[in-house]
């Protein structure tokens, strides 16, 4: 069960965010899950922590009845086979990164090969990114825009990229008052009567029936 830096990303960025938690909950979950539907006769489960032990470890015992479940922190530590389990993780993560063939290359968007380790503490990781950076899109899928290493160099190599100072400022637009007689003054029309004719709902909405509430029950 792999998790891509794009979904994950993805998944922490959007508008209901869902945290690195829970997708770490849900793909062990599936994971078990898969290993069950091979016929393989699980009795016990170790997990290392993630989060709260305790409320994973009633997660995973509602989801496998059958079985034992024990949550530990630093589980790997205190059990062989979550040693094992760990190791061989890192190294299938390690393989794919040294394998890893950036779909966004072409002509005009090249990124050099993955030489570093993809951790934050990791001088390599961190030196790829800022040679890797692009002013258009950032970095390529690999990089997972929702780390704080990814978020802070975006921020720091967007400014070097501003353009802001070269755009021309918009033009001002005063509007003529309107004369009304017998007043002895002018008044500036309704904002409202001038916005009018482009204050048409569109099809979107009207389809859809959507409506703007202002009072709720």
């Amino acid at each position: 069960c792999i998790l891509s830096a794009e979904h994950i990303g993805a998944q922490m960025m959007r508008r209901s965010p869902i945290s690195l938690n829970a997708m770490s909950h849900n793909a062990t979950i599936q994971l078990i899950k898969k290993v069950y539907a091979l016929g393989v006769n699980v009795t016990e489960i170790y997990v290392d922590a993630v989060g709260n032990c305790e409320f994973y470890e009633s997660m995973l015992s509602k989801c496998f009845r059958q079985a034992k479940v024990t949550v530990r922190p630093k589980a790997d530590h205190l059990f062989k086979v979550v040693s094992a389990a760990s190791i061989r993780a890192k190294c299938s993560r390690d393989r794919l990164v040294k394998n890893w063939r950036f779909r966004e290359q072409g002509k005009s968007l090249r990124f050099k090969a993955l030489n570093c380790s993809g951790y934050p503490g990791d001088a390599a990781t961190v030196e790829w990114l800022k040679n890797n950076f692009n002013p258009v899109f950032g970095y390529p899928c690999v990089a997972r825009f929702s780390w704080k290493t990814v978020r802070r160099l975006l921020n720091e190599d967007g400014e070097k990229h501003d353009i802001s100072d070269k755009i021309e400022e918009p033009v001002r637009v005063e509007w003529e008052p309107i004369s009304q007689e017998g007043k002895g003054e002018n008044k500036f029309g309704s904002m409202k009567a001038m916005f009018a004719p482009y204050s048409r709902r569109t099809p979107f909405f009207k389809s859809r029936r959507l409506e703007t509430v202002q009072q709720f029950l």
